[in-house]
């Protein structure tokens, strides 16, 4: 038995995805200013560096809170 009416379930799924592509976009956006600020990569790291701000932007529901307890435990200095 569900508590929401069709139409509810609709606007609560449109909600939860608006918030995971906002998020995702910040993420995705935060991940690339940092990227950027690096000059002296080789192309074997681009590449890599691509791929994790790939993961990183799908997969923020994981990093983002990892992110959040390794700056927590080690102090604002080292970001």
């Amino acid at each position: 038995m569900c508590l929401l009416n069709p139409i509810s379930q609709q606007e609560l799924v449109l909600f939860v995805t608006g918030l995971y592509a906002s998020t995702a976009f910040y993420c995705f956006a935060t991940c690339l200013k940092v990227f950027k600020r690096e000059n002296d990569l080789s192309v074997a790291e681009r590449w890599l560096s691509w791929g994790v701000l790939a993961l990183a932007t799908i997969l923020w529901p994981i990093v983002v809170p990892l992110s959040y307890l390794e700056r927590r435990s080690f102090g604002s200095e080292h970001f």
